[in-house]
């Protein structure tokens, strides 16, 4: 049998779901994944960790290594990585509310870097919203755009526009190039 790469369960009481939300398609709308406690799945889907192939190419350029060499290795050694969680499955119903966790990935990584943290909070009760920031301080990530002309498309039809990792100007200094970055100052006209 082929054994893959595999991220930790949760240590908590309650099995864990996932799925990934994208509101608004600008550079300014939200993409997250959410990690909740879920109804167990007999035959549950589990996502892979690194979803695409562009994150490989972005953790490369983040930790400023060649991506025509490095985006393939990182591929090879972690591409069949899977989460130990059920995609999609439906959420259990609670007769409390479950606090909400919102988790920011730092600089350079990106919404399911950290998803071992992430289904551990799950497993114990939480709902997890793993943020992914469209400030370029993620490795890579993506919106998806409406076609002006072809307004009626569906979501899975609309066009993929990647934003990668923006790296302090030499002439800068890191402190007064990110904290716009953190407080949401329009970073797009810099």
């Amino acid at each position: 049998a082929t054994q893959s790469l595999s991220l930790p369960h949760g240590k908590g009481v309650y099995p864990v779901g996932c799925t990934d939300v994208m509101v608004g398609q600008t550079v300014k709308g939200l993409f997250f994944r959410l990690f909740y406690p879920c109804v167990p799945q007999s035959e549950a889907k589990e996502p892979c960790w690194i979803p695409r192939y562009e994150y490989y190419s972005g953790l490369a350029d983040y930790m400023n290594l060649n991506r025509k060499w490095f985006a393939p290795l990182l591929s090879v050694t972690f591409g069949s990585c899977k989460i130990p969680v059920s995609w999609d499955a439906p959420f259990r119903p609670s007769s409390h509310k479950y606090p909400l966790i919102v988790f920011s990935h730092g600089l350079g990584a990106f919404r399911t870097a950290y998803s071992a943290i992430c289904i551990e909070m799950a497993s114990r009760g939480f709902l997890v919203m793993a943020l992914e920031h469209r400030d370029r301080s993620a490795s890579a990530t993506y919106f998806c755009k409406l076609d002006p002309e072809a307004p009626d498309l569906h979501e899975d039809q609309m066009q993929e526009e990647w934003l990668t990792y923006r790296r302090v100007p030499r002439d800068q200094k890191e402190f007064p190039f990110r904290n716009p970055q953190v407080f949401h100052v329009d970073y797009l006209r810099q």
